[in-house]
């Protein structure tokens, strides 16, 4: 998990990739702030998948958000974006086309 959640950042002080480490290998900065964001913002995507999976979309829509607020990332959004999506659908009235076949919301 580690790498993963670190691969894709950078320190906000020189722009070093992070390696791991609390402290940036070549300036020294204190990563380790960041380095709890991005966790954070990775258990609330895994609880938002979860509830996903157990069909609770306004509690998967609401973590999916958290976890943007806390921790940007494209994935995330994604995630974010087709929960939004399935939470109208899933509200929206079943409207059928003349042919029979259920129109897209």
């Amino acid at each position: 998990m580690k790498g993963q959640l670190l691969a894709v950042n950078h320190c906000p002080v020189c722009q070093a990739r992070f390696r791991g480490a609390q402290v940036c290998s070549r300036c020294g900065a204190d990563l380790g702030p960041l380095m709890r964001l991005a966790v954070k913002a990775w258990q609330l995507r895994h609880g938002a998948r979860q509830a996903l999976e157990a069909g609770a979309l306004e509690r998967a829509l609401g973590l999916a958000s958290e976890a943007q607020q806390v921790h940007r990332t494209p994935g995330g959004e994604a995630l974010r974006v087709l929960i939004e999506w399935l939470s109208v659908r899933a509200t929206a009235p079943n409207v059928t086309q003349p042919n029979g076949i259920p129109r897209a919301p």
